[in-house]
């Protein structure tokens, strides 16, 4: 994915691409073939460079505006798995092309009632479990939506209240360590 998000890039700051175009088209079948394995976020951002890079799309992505992954299950808030809450922040992520676009067109009304809902519950826990890495992208989420909800508030402070006096996050020191 990230050849493409390149591109794009360069695209939009209107780089000269027409070798990166030409050496991304030498690799579309290897893109192509490798979405088998990828999960219906990562089919949503290959469509979405697929169609602003002008490219001709595999059979793979017919219909996957319509695949809402975890979201599309309803699975209730509390049976989610860490891996199926990344995977929700990860389609919400997607839906917005990672916060570049402020609209969406992949959830109904009632996918966002279901999706606002799921986040708040997954917030709380994770803020519980001081989980700062799946709850700041949970928050992020939440702004994606433009949730208002007294969890999205409390999560936000929250995480504000963790930061360090000097600025930094976390205690890299230690991470390095590790």
């Amino acid at each position: 994915m990230s050849y493409l998000r390149i591109l794009f890039l360069l695209n939009n700051f209107e780089f000269d691409t027409q070798f990166y175009t030409q050496q991304v088209q030498k690799i579309k079948k290897k893109l192509d073939d490798h979405l088998r394995l990828r999960g219906d976020w990562q089919k949503w951002a290959f469509d979405n460079y697929y169609t602003a890079l002008k490219l001709k799309k595999p059979a793979i992505l017919n219909g996957i505006n319509s695949r809402k992954g975890v979201i599309s299950r309803r699975l209730p808030a509390e049976q989610y798995s860490l891996i199926q809450t990344y995977e929700l922040t990860h389609l919400i992520f997607a839906a917005y092309n990672y916060g570049a676009s402020k609209t969406q067109d992949k959830f109904s009304a009632s996918d966002f009632a279901y999706i606002e809902k799921t986040l708040d519950f997954l917030s709380k826990k994770y803020r519980q479990k001081n989980n700062r890495d799946i709850l700041s992208e949970l928050v992020t989420s939440m702004v994606l939506i433009k949730s208002n909800t007294s969890e999205f508030k409390t999560a936000t402070n929250y995480l504000l209240s963790k930061q360090n006096n000097d600025g930094t996050w976390g205690n890299y020191e230690k991470a390095r360590k590790k």
